[in-house]
């Protein structure tokens, strides 16, 4: 075994200054000296990343602050962050201005998600070897017409996309490509997880306050039954009475308008009994094969003629017949309640129009049925509190149509949504896995 010779270990730090250190030529000098200056960056990209991440109150405020924290300490320009929302399904923008910029909201199947999605490397577009370079230039050229990006970095958490970060590298900073993509890495292995954990944490409390909403809910159907139960037979007894009482007032007298007003007054408390039972009463989702097309044309068909508002145009455009596997009462009750409330919305309205709309959404993977009028519209006070129950503009309502057709909706594993303005509203009703014919 050879003797180490000058007291050092050839394991332990170097230092210049070392008198006893083995000499070292001028280009290992300031090698070694460049290798310190880039551990030293490194470290402080590192210390400003966690400073960042403990420093943000929300996940939205680091992801807003990361591009320009980028600018500052790397020589890119144009830098633009998409990350994951909540929902999971589209990727919201964040750029150096700390704010969401301007552009478009990418959703899961874009071109560029969908590459990425398979892809875990970086993309440096001005390697014009690189096979995908033709594919992506065309797809950033159709999502971004007016940015220039040349470099595109994947963000992912334990092997799930979870965003992208696309930026512009000067081709001067060429030669530094791999140290930014280096750092930049760095970064992501602290921003992703940060990020990703609030978004469990809050996933996590609204699940919490689901259970106890929905143990709250069943409660309140338990009650709200024996209620109805209860007032079923006084208002019977009040019905009968008034039968009796009716046979015997002469017609057009005020006894007969008083006992007229106390069965309509009680029978519409009888309707809005039942309107509550049925929103208490729990039945089991019984889903079947349905041809959505055929389903809309035999429901408009069993409408009465008189239902329909005498100076409105009421038109059907099945655009493409969908089948879907759904509970199709259910659904018949849903389509019920928006048709009934376009019907009111319009009313006797000279040029009134209601149009009856199936088609695909843009994915191809669910149906989409709309109901569209030019009624007079829905205020935003009230549209933001529509689907809550008890909630209604109609003199004789009781509220609960919107709120119940939003939660079978929900049932069935779908959606309902309604935007309204002056000139009118639109009605979806969202039916998951939609197959084409």
């Amino acid at each position: 075994m050879k003797k180490r010779t000058g007291g050092q270990s050839p394991a332990g730090p170097l230092r210049l200054d070392n008198p006893g250190a083995p000499a070292y030529s001028e280009k290992s000098r300031e090698e070694y000296k460049a290798m310190n200056e880039k551990s030293s960056e490194r470290l402080k990209w590192v210390e400003t990343t966690l400073a960042a991440a403990e420093e943000a109150p929300t996940s939205a405020y680091l992801l807003g602050r990361l591009p320009a924290l980028i600018e500052q300490h790397f020589p890119l320009r144009k830098t633009i962050l998409y990350y994951r929302d909540e929902g999971g399904s589209r990727f919201a923008p964040y750029s150096a201005s700390n704010q969401r910029s301007p552009l478009p909201v990418l959703e899961e199947n874009n071109r560029l998600i969908g590459f990425f999605a398979k892809r875990s490397e970086s993309l440096y577009l001005e390697k014009k070897h690189s096979p995908s370079r033709g594919y992506i230039l065309s797809s950033l050229r159709e999502t971004f017409p007016q940015t220039t990006v040349n470099l595109i970095i994947p963000l992912r958490h334990r092997q799930r996309l979870c965003g992208l970060l696309l930026t512009d590298l000067p081709k001067t900073e060429e030669k530094y490509l791999d140290e930014i993509l280096g750092r930049l890495n760095l970064a992501i292995r602290i921003v992703a997880p940060t990020v990703e954990a609030a978004a469990l944490r809050l996933e996590n409390d609204r699940n919490y306050h689901r259970l106890f909403r929905f143990d709250h809910l069943v409660q309140i159907g338990q009650m709200t039954a024996e209620i109805i139960h209860e007032l079923r037979t006084p208002l019977s007894t009040i019905l009968l009475e008034c039968g009796d009482w009716f046979d015997q007032v002469l017609p057009g007298t005020e006894a007969d308008n008083s006992v007229r007003a106390i069965r309509q007054e009680v029978a519409r408390v009888n309707r809005f009994a039942d309107s509550l039972l049925r929103f208490a009463k729990f039945n089991e989702i019984s889903p079947a094969t349905l041809r959505l097309g055929e389903f809309i044309h035999d429901a408009m068909a069993t409408i009465p003629r008189k239902r329909f508002p005498a100076k409105a145009a009421v038109t059907v455009d099945i655009r493409q017949e969908l089948t879907v596997e759904t509970d199709a009462s259910r659904l018949l009750q849903v389509f019920f309640n928006i048709l009934n409330n376009a019907f009111d919305a319009v009313g006797n309205k000279a040029g009134g129009a209601i149009a009856v709309t199936l088609r695909p959404d843009e994915a191809g993977k669910h149906a989409v049925i709309t109901v569209a009028d030019n009624g007079s519209g829905i205020s935003a006070a009230v549209l933001s509190r529509l689907f809550q129950p008890f909630n209604s503009t109609k003199a004789a309502g009781t509220g609960l149509g919107l709120f119940n057709s939003y939660n079978v909706m929900q049932a069935l594993r779908g959606d309902l949504r309604i935007s309204s303005n002056e000139k009118g509203t639109i009605a979806s009703i969202i039916i998951p896995g939609a197959r084409h014919e």
